[in-house]
C-alpha cells in the first residue's frame, strides 16, 4: 500500500561536516544530519557536498616510474620541489651512499654530481628548505647523519662544523650541527636542530649567508631545553616544539629569545607540522592542534580541531611509529593530507587523514576524511611556473617511485576504494 499524503515528511540535508564518529548517530541526526558517518576517500568539495578524490599516477612513465631503476634501490628518501624544478633522493645499489635525481619532463631522471659523498646508512628521510637571501634560488637539505647541504642551483656543499664559514665554497662554522635533522628559514637566517648528540640546540647562521656559522659572523646557538621534533616560523617567531612542550624563538635586533609557550602539550610526529589556512597544525597525542594567534595581544590557541574524528586518530596513533608520518598540503584546496604508512603495509592497509576548510557565511570550520591506498615514503607540493602556474602534489613510494597526486581517476591504474555514509534518519521516531 502506498502511505497517505499526509504520512509521508520531507526534510533538507546540506551534506557538510565531515565524518563525525565522535557522537553517536541519534544525537548527529538531530543536531548535524548533514555530516558522514563514514568517509573514505571523499574530500570537502570547494563548491559544497564531498566528492570523491582524484587519482595518483606516476611523475614520469619512462622506466615504468622508477627513479634510477638500474643504479639506485630502496624507497624514495626525499622528494622536493626547488627553483620550478623537482628533485629527488634515492640510495645507489653500489654502497651506501644515495644520490639526488633532476626530472625533466619526457626524459625522466637525470642523477647529478654533486662531488659530495652522502652516507644513506640510518637515512629514512631527507628533509629541506628553499630559500634566497641573495638573488640566488638555494636550497638546503638534512638527513640527520650527514652535514647539512647547500645548492645554489651549480655547486653543492656541505655545511661543515670545521668549515671557515668565509664563503660559500667553505661553508661552515663551530656553530653548525654536524648532523641535524630538521631545517627552516626566518628572518634572513636559515636554522637547523635536531642533531642526536646535540637534540636540544637550535642553530642559526648569520644573516643573509647561509654559509657562515661563526660567532663573529653573526651566527649562534641556543639551548630550547627540551629534545627538539621540529621547528617551523609562523608570523612573527619561530616555534619549537617537543614532545611534551613547546617553546617560541623571537629575534629583536640581533638578539634570540627563547620563551615557553606551553609545558603539557607537544608534537609527537615531526613532519605533521604544518601551515595553513593562517594557522600552525601539528599532530599531539590527543588529535589535531592549531597554534592560532587570538584578538588578545601575544594570545595563542591550541585547543584540538579534530575531535569529531578523535577515536580514528587514536587508533592511527596506537597502530603506527609516529616518526613515519608525512604531511603535505594542497593550497588550491585549501587542504592537507596527513599519511600513517609504513614500509610493511599492504597498500589497503595504508590509511591517512585527509582535512579542509569549510566557509560557512563568516565561519570557516575543519572538515575531515580518511585517506585509504596511499602507501608513503615522502611528500612534498608546490607550485612551478609553467604558464600558468600549476600546483604540484607529490609523494615518493617505499618502491622507488614518484606519484604525482591529483590526477586521474585511479590509484595508478587501480580502482579507487570510496565509500560514504550518513547516519540513520529517524524523523523524530527513533524506535
Amino acid at each position: 500500500m502506498t502511505a497517505p499524503l499526509e504520512k509521508l515528511q520531507s526534510t533538507t540535508i546540506i551534506c557538510r561536516g565531515g565524518l563525525d564518529s565522535n557522537r553517536n548517530w541519534l544525537q548527529i541526526n538531530q543536531v548535524n544530519p548533514g555530516v558522514a558517518s563514514e568517509l573514505i576517500n571523499f574530500e570537502p568539495s570547494l563548491f559544497g557536498g564531498y566528492r570523491r578524490i582524484n587519482g595518483y599516477a606516476y611523475l614520469e612513465d619512462v622506466d615504468s616510474g622508477y627513479v634510477d631503476s638500474a643504479g639506485a634501490e630502496g624507497a624514495i628518501l626525499g622528494i622536493f620541489i626547488y627553483n620550478n624544478q623537482i628533485l629527488a633522493a634515492r640510495k645507489q645499489q653500489s654502497g651506501a651512499i644515495y644520490s639526488f635525481y633532476l626530472w625533466v619532463d619526457g626524459v625522466g631522471w637525470t642523477e647529478y654530481v654533486t662531488g659530495l659523498t652522502h652516507t644513506s646508512t640510518n637515512v629514512t628521510r631527507i628533509r629541506y628548505e628553499t630559500f634566497n637571501f641573495n638573488g640566488t634560488e638555494s636550497v638546503i637539505f638534512v638527513d640527520g647523519v650527514n652535514n647539512a647541504l647547500l645548492f645554489n642551483g651549480t655547486t653543492w656543499v656541505f655545511i661543515a662544523p670545521g668549515g671557515t664559514g668565509a664563503n660559500y665554497a667553505n661553508s661552515g662554522g663551530a656553530n653548525a650541527l654536524a648532523a641535524p635533522k630538521y631545517v627552516t628559514k626566518f628572518r634572513r637566517h636559515l636554522m637547523i636542530s635536531g642533531d642526536a648528540t646535540s637534540p636540544h640546540v637550535v642553530a642559526h647562521c648569520a644573516p643573509d649567508e647561509e654559509f657562515d656559522w661563526t660567532t663573529a659572523g653573526g651566527a649562534g646557538q641556543l639551548n630550547a631545553a627540551l629534545a627538539v621534533k621540529q621547528i617551523k616560523p609562523f608570523r612573527d617567531e619561530v616555534y619549537v616544539f617537543g614532545s611534551v612542550k613547546i617553546k617560541k624563538i623571537t629575534i629583536s635586533g640581533s638578539t634570540f629569545t627563547i620563551q615557553d609557550v606551553t609545558n603539557n602539550v607537544g608534537c609527537i610526529a615531526s613532519d605533521s607540522v604544518i601551515e595553513i589556512n593562517g594557522d600552525l597544525l601539528f599532530l599531539a597525542k590527543d588529535g589535531i592542534r592549531p597554534i592560532s594567534a587570538t584578538e588578545r595581544n601575544n594570545d595563542i590557541e591550541i585547543a584540538s580541531i579534530s575531535k569529531s574524528i578523535q577515536q580514528e586518530i587514536k587508533d592511527l596513533i596506537d597502530e603506527h611509529n609516529m616518526d613515519d608520518v608525512k604531511t603535505l598540503v594542497i593550497n588550491d584546496k585549501s587542504q592537507f593530507r596527513l599519511f600513517f604508512s609504513e614500509s610493511t603495509d599492504a597498500i589497503t592497509a595504508a590509511h591517512g587523514i585527509v582535512g579542509a576548510i569549510r566557509q560557512y557565511g563568516e565561519e570557516s570550520v575543519w572538515e575531515f576524511g580518511i585517506l585509504q591506498g596511499f602507501l608513503v615514503s615522502c611528500c612534498t607540493s608546490g607550485s612551478i611556473s609553467t604558464n600558468p602556474v600549476t600546483e604540484y602534489v607529490l609523494h615518493g613510494g617505499f618502491d622507488g617511485k614518484v606519484y604525482r597526486q591529483e590526477i586521474g581517476n585511479s590509484f595508478n591504474g587501480s580502482d579507487i576504494y570510496a565509500q560514504y555514509s550518513m547516519p540513520y534518519l529517524d524523523f523524530g521516531n527513533p524506535m
